[in-house]
C-alpha cells in the first residue's frame, strides 16, 4: 500500500516537473516572440525616421537612425545602403561649404559602419558593400587631392611648339594615369555629328591615329600603354541612372566616362536625376566668356579667385560654336532615353556640370592616357 502511494506521489511530481518545463518553455517562447516583435517595431521605427530625415535633407540625423537600425538588426542590407547614401549626401553638403575635413570624417564614418557589417552578407550583397567602401575610399583620396590643390602635374609631349601639361589622376609603382590640364579643340573631322558609341566615334579614331602623332615623338609614344575602355551607354536618367555596356575596346588615348568623372571630381553642387550633377571642381570656363583666337585661352573670374582656362591651339574652326566650351565625355544616350528627347552625348559644361547634349560639333576634349614611369 505504501509502495502504491509512493508511486502516485512520484507520478504527480513528474507531472508537475513536466508542466513546469512546458510553462517555462512557453514563457521563454513568448518572451522571445515578444522581444522579436518589439525589435521589429523598433527597427521599422528607426528606418522610418531615417527615411524622413533623408527626405528632409538632414543627412547626419538620417545616418544616425540607419545606424540605430543596424544595431537592432545587423543583418539588414537596406540600412547599410542608407548609411552610405546619407553620409555621401552629408559630405556633398560639407564640400559645398568648403569643409573638407568634415566631408572626410563622414566618408570615414560610413566606411567603419559598412566594414563592420560586411561579414554578415555573402555574394551580391557583400560585393555591393565592398563596392561602396571602395567608392568612399576613392572619394576621400579625390577630395583631399583636389581641394588641397595637390594634383601632381607633369609635361609630356608638345602641341604647336608648346609643352603639354597633364594632371596625374592616379599612379602605381610602374605607371601613371594622366589627363590634360587644359582642353583641346576638336577639329571638324574629329566631331561626331550623329549617334555613335565610343568604339565607333570619330573622336576616338582621331585621338588614336592623328592626334597621337601630333603630340608625341617616338620615345614618348613608346611610354604610352594600352588601356581597356568601356563603351558606356546611359539608357535611363530619371532618379536612378542605368548603364548598358556595349563591350570594351583597347585604346592608347581616350576621354573619361560619366562614372569615371564622378569618382575623380566629387559632386559638390546640385544633383538632379541620377548623375545629372555639378562638380565645381571641374569648372573650365563660365558661359559668356570670349574665345581669344590670338592668345588661345579663355580668362574667367569667380569669387574669391580668378581662374585662367587655357586651350591648346589658337585655330578657330570656321562654323564651329565654342560658346560655353564644354568638354566631352564618352557616354552617349540613344533617342528614347527617359528624360531625353533626342540622341545625346554627355559632357561637362563650363560650370562643371555633367549634361546630355544634342549630338553635334563645337566641343573640346581632355585626353586621358596611361604612361610608364
Amino acid at each position: 500500500m505504501a509502495e502504491l502511494v509512493s508511486k502516485k506521489k512520484s507520478k504527480k511530481w513528474i507531472i508537475f516537473v513536466v508542466l513546469g518545463v512546458v510553462l517555462v518553455a512557453g514563457l521563454v517562447f513568448a518572451a522571445f516572440f515578444i522581444s522579436g516583435a518589439v525589435k521589429r517595431t523598433q527597427y521599422n521605427r528607426e528606418i522610418e525616421m531615417a527615411n524622413k530625415y533623408f527626405d528632409d535633407m538632414e543627412y547626419e540625423e538620417a545616418a544616425a537612425h540607419y545606424i540605430a537600425a543596424i544595431e537592432i538588426n545587423p543583418k539588414t542590407f537596406t540600412a547599410y545602403v542608407g548609411v552610405y547614401e546619407s553620409y555621401v549626401a552629408a559630405a556633398d553638403v560639407a564640400i559645398a561649404k568648403g569643409d573638407i575635413g568634415k566631408a572626410k570624417s563622414y566618408y570615414e564614418d560610413a566606411i567603419e559602419v559598412l566594414a563592420s557589417g560586411a561579414d554578415y552578407f555573402e555574394s551580391d550583397e557583400r560585393e555591393a558593400i565592398e563596392d561602396m567602401i571602395e567608392d568612399l575610399e576613392n572619394r576621400i583620396a579625390s577630395t583631399e587631392r583636389i581641394h588641397s590643390g595637390a594634383w601632381d602635374e607633369i609635361t609630356f609631349g608638345s602641341y604647336n611648339g608648346k609643352s603639354v601639361e597633364w594632371i596625374i589622376l592616379s599612379e602605381d609603382s610602374d605607371s601613371m594615369l594622366i589627363m590634360s590640364k587644359y582642353a583641346f579643340v576638336a577639329p571638324p573631322d574629329a566631331c561626331d555629328d550623329e549617334y555613335a558609341i565610343w568604339q565607333d566615334s570619330k573622336l576616338r579614331k582621331y585621338l588614336n591615329e592623328s592626334f597621337i602623332n601630333e603630340l608625341f615623338d617616338e620615345a614618348e609614344k613608346n611610354r604610352i600603354q594600352i588601356s581597356t575602355v568601356d563603351n558606356e551607354v546611359i539608357t535611363y536618367d530619371m532618379g536612378e541612372t542605368k548603364w548598358e555596356s556595349q563591350g570594351n575596346v583597347q585604346d592608347k588615348i581616350y576621354v573619361l566616362s560619366v562614372s569615371e568623372f564622378e569618382q575623380l571630381f566629387p559632386i559638390d553642387g546640385y544633383r538632379i536625376n541620377g548623375l545629372y550633377a555639378s562638380s565645381h571642381l571641374a569648372i573650365t570656363c563660365l558661359i559668356g566668356d570670349a574665345w581669344t583666337e590670338e592668345e588661345g585661352y579663355i580668362k574667367i573670374d569667380k569669387d574669391p579667385e580668378a581662374f585662367e582656362m587655357k586651350y591648346y591651339g589658337a585655330e578657330y574652326w570656321e562654323g564651329i560654336d565654342y560658346y560655353g566650351m564644354s568638354w566631352t565625355l564618352r557616354d552617349v544616350s540613344p533617342n528614347g532615353t527617359e528624360g531625353l528627347t533626342a540622341e545625346s552625348i554627355w559632357m561637362v559644361d563650363g560650370m562643371g556640370s555633367t549634361h546630355p547634349y544634342m549630338i553635334g560639333c563645337g566641343n573640346t576634349f581632355r585626353p586621358v592616357i596611361r604612361i610608364s614611369k
